[in-house]
């Protein structure tokens, strides 16, 4: 089996494939799009932490990463892999918030608007 030429069409026309799908994307819009109060709430339940001025008294030991540790039997070292550790993950969460959000503001565009926007960029 010969096989075959790739063709110019081929290669304009090629759309990436998204790990987040179009359906996945507009259900982030639906839920998401001026809803900053449920991202405020995603993040109180991944990342409760004693810096939060909304967080009661008892709550105060369920800081995600930190709230169990007993930093008393620690080396200094331990604390400070613990702790860059930690930033790491807090990083981590807080981009993935910016990334809904993002998804949910991100504008739609219709096979019209894209055509017209595709034809602009061609005769560029």
């Amino acid at each position: 089996m010969e096989p075959t030429k790739a063709r110019i069409e081929d290669v304009v026309s090629y759309q990436p494939k998204d790990y987040i799908t179009q359906d996945e994307k507009n259900l982030i819009r639906y839920h998401f799009k001026g809803n900053d109060k449920l991202l405020n709430i995603i993040r109180k339940v991944f990342l409760p932490t004693i810096q939060d001025p909304e967080l009661p008294l008892e709550q105060f030991g369920k800081d995600l990463w930190m709230g169990q540790l007993d930093f008393s039997q620690m080396s200094v070292n331990e604390v400070k892999a613990i702790t860059m550790a930690r930033q790491d993950l807090v990083k981590q969460v807080f981009g993935g918030l910016i990334y809904i959000k993002s998804l949910a503001h991100e504008k739609v565009e219709t096979e019209a608007e894209e055509k017209e926007r595709r034809k602009k960029d061609s005769t560029k």
